[in-house]
């Protein structure tokens, strides 16, 4: 069947999944090397493996992406640079890629490397998307927040084609801006070591952070209008048995141009769920009904290894058996052209001469390979033979030719990295404050720079304000006026939150701009692309160490409740109602199942922030001392606490309460 023009891209966690994917009618397969991808927990292949599946997959006519989409530290860059070349020279048909200072180095390094942008760089706009494209990314992912209309006008915007999760796990978090794991509990979702917090009861066994699966297959034929070039399927931590099952009925679909009925989602349901789907962030119906946890797991009754085959890729034939010539074989295919091969001159037969039907048997029997004859055309002279093993010779020949066209191996390009150290030399004390009523005379005579939100800026609180932790696509005509607004009002300073605010403030000629924690600066390469190339001040990503962020250039968040986690859902809503949330400062708290309490605060048009549940501080930290490019957070804070916290630092003191330290 001729399949459309949008691709079926299926995950792939090891070899079974792989071989599952292809079986499954996947058009591309993705799939994680032994490091630097965000599902460390998968199996993953390793470096001898990563060839065997790139090439498996091209056997099969389908594509191999590769997922180096972590953020990387200074001293892992290059490692993850030899990676990618290595990755390159394989044959890889792209690496999905989410830190910016791996990107910024491909390019420059391995400029005919395809990158795609992963969903964890957050891509809400096509002004990300083009910033992307300026770095040399030919697609991005989109995040999984999007609804129909913001899909909508990225992909018909953007510079850079679009790829859109349409199935599998959905993080409550909008995508790369969750530090819940990290810092809760030590294990860093932006490296691919997520302990999966959101999927525990809060608040008297509560699953407020635990969303159902995404399934939009009754969407299908929208998206495909949209034009969106990838559809993906999410799974690389699930079973060959779910890989197989969910593309094969996505592969149905597409193929027949529709969207599921009712019977076909019930049965990608009980391949998986979490008690159902949803389809909320795609439709706009964002309610506490997107909630769900894992229920019984029921498996498909197939056992992949023998009962499902691979898919083959159709030939068509041509052979002249032509007296006082040579053999003249020729098979071609649609995507690889065609191979031709001679052989023996045929010979008069002695007995009983051969017909077409006699050489096309062993012509046409293709065995184990990727190939199966779909066509043939057999001019052959009559009264002439051509011996069996000649003929099978000169098959074996033409078929490994044509074969080889499927590999793709190329040289490996030299790459190198040198460690660096961009110790800043900016002495600039900044501020974010979330609550206005906060800023105290005392704060304006410390602080340099003091950021409140740009919805409640007043010129006499503050000389700076922060934008909303995300803006869409359908959001960005409305900060145009916002920051024009600001602007003449007197606001001199811009604290971005989300990379497709950077290049509409970086129009506007603000005094300075900076970018916030949620750009997930990692390494130097990052903080040069930002500090050096767009001119901003950038905040290092509070994952690091402080010597680490010291390294950076960058400026360091010294004290302040990190935001764990930016929602599109209001999980106050769910706590404490519309009314009461929309009431004073939207401030609502919530306990886990060990009785630690975590505030929130709306956000976002009816979203949520979650915030950590003790501040961190290194004011009394030694090494701390010697930072001079300092970031605060004041969330709920009073104006008395705010000074409080600024009178220990500048002395140096503890601050009495439990904190998080940097180790």
């Amino acid at each position: 069947m001729q399949r459309n023009k949008h691709e079926l891209l299926a995950p792939a966690g090891d070899r079974e999944c792989l071989r599952a994917a292809v079986c499954g009618g996947a058009d591309a397969v993705y799939f994680g090397a032994s490091s630097f991808n965000a599902r460390a927990r998968a199996t993953n292949f390793g470096n001898a493996e990563i060839k065997e599946a790139i090439d498996y997959c091209h056997a099969y006519g389908k594509k191999a992406y590769v997922t180096l989409n972590t953020a990387l530290r200074e001293k892992e860059l290059g490692e993850a640079l030899e990676l990618a070349a290595s990755l390159y020279s394989a044959g890889a048909d792209a690496l999905i890629c989410a830190d910016l200072g791996l990107i910024s180095q491909i390019k420059k390094q391995i400029p005919r490397l395809e990158i795609h942008v992963s969903t964890q760089a957050g891509v809400r706009s096509s002004a990300g998307a083009d910033l992307f494209s300026s770095l040399g990314a030919s697609r991005v992912v989109l995040a999984r927040e999007l609804n129909r209309a913001e899909i909508r006008d990225i992909t018909k915007n953007a510079m850079a084609e679009t790829e859109v999760f349409i199935h599998g796990a959905l993080c409550v978090s909008v995508s790369g801006r969750c530090l819940f794991s990290s810092l809760v509990g030590g294990r860093s979702g932006n490296r691919g070591e997520c302990a999966q917090p959101c999927r525990l009861p809060y608040e008297k066994d509560r699953y407020l952070l635990s969303l159902k699966d995404l399934c939009l297959a009754k969407h299908l034929t929208e998206l495909c209008d949209m034009g969106v070039a990838s559809f993906k399927i999410e799974g690389r931590m699930k079973s060959p048995e779910y890989v197989y099952s969910v593309t094969r009925i996505y592969r149905r679909l597409l193929d027949s141009a529709r969207n599921a009925t009712d019977v076909e989602v019930k049965e990608l349901s009980e391949i998986f769920s979490r008690g159902g789907f949803t389809d909320g962030y795609y439709t706009g119906r964002i309610t506490p009904a997107m909630n769900g946890i894992r229920g019984e797991l029921t498996e498909p009754k197939r056992q992949l290894t023998e009962k499902i085959e691979e898919p083959r890729i159709p030939l068509s034939l041509c052979a002249s058996i032509k007296r006082g010539e040579e053999l003249s074989l020729t098979y071609s295919s649609e995507d690889k052209g065609s191979v031709t091969v001679r052989g023996c001159i045929p010979q008069e037969a002695q007995s009983r001469p051969m017909e077409s039907d006699d050489y096309l048997r062993p012509l046409s029997a293709l065995g184990n390979t990727q190939f199966f004859v779909k066509s043939a055309n057999i001019d052959c002279d009559p009264g002439l033979m051509v011996p069996v093993s000649a003929l099978k010779s000169a098959r074996r020949e033409a078929i490994d030719a044509l074969a080889s066209k499927y590999v793709i191996t190329r040289e490996k390009p030299n790459v190198s990295y040198t460690e660096a150290s961009r110790r800043s030399k900016r002495r600039i004390k900044s501020a974010k404050f979330f609550l206005p009523g906060s800023v105290s005379d005392r704060a304006r005579e410390f602080f340099d720079v003091i950021f409140i939100p740009s919805d409640r800026y007043e010129s006499k609180t503050a000389n700076g304000a922060f934008l909303p932790e995300i803006t869409s696509e359908g959001e960005c005509e409305e900060l145009k006026r916002t920051l024009a607004s600001l602007k003449e009002r007197g606001c001199r300073h811009i604290l971005v939150s989300d990379i497709g605010q950077l290049p509409l403030v970086l129009a506007c000629g603000f005094e300075s701009v900076h970018t916030d924690i949620g750009f997930n600066i990692y390494n130097t390469e990052a903080a040069s692309l930002f500090e050096d190339s767009f001119k901003v001040r950038a905040i290092a990503s509070p994952e690091l160490n402080l010597s680490a962020q010291r390294a950076l250039g960058s400026a360091t968040v010294v004290y302040g409740r990190i935001p764990l986690m930016t929602l599109k859902k209001c999980i106050g809503r769910e706590l404490i109602g519309c009314d009461k949330c929309k009431k004073g400062d939207g401030i609502f708290r919530f306990k886990d199942r060990k009785g630690v309490t975590f505030t929130g605060m709306r956000a976002c048009s009816h979203g949520s922030v979650i915030f950590n549940s003790v501040p961190t501080y290194v004011g009394d930290d030694k090494v701390a001392s010697s930072l001079t490019d300092v970031h605060f957070i004041f969330t709920t804070e009073s104006r008395s606490e705010a000074d409080g916290v600024i009178s220990a630092y500048a002395e140096g003191r503890s601050l009495g309460v439990p904190v998080r330290r940097i180790k």
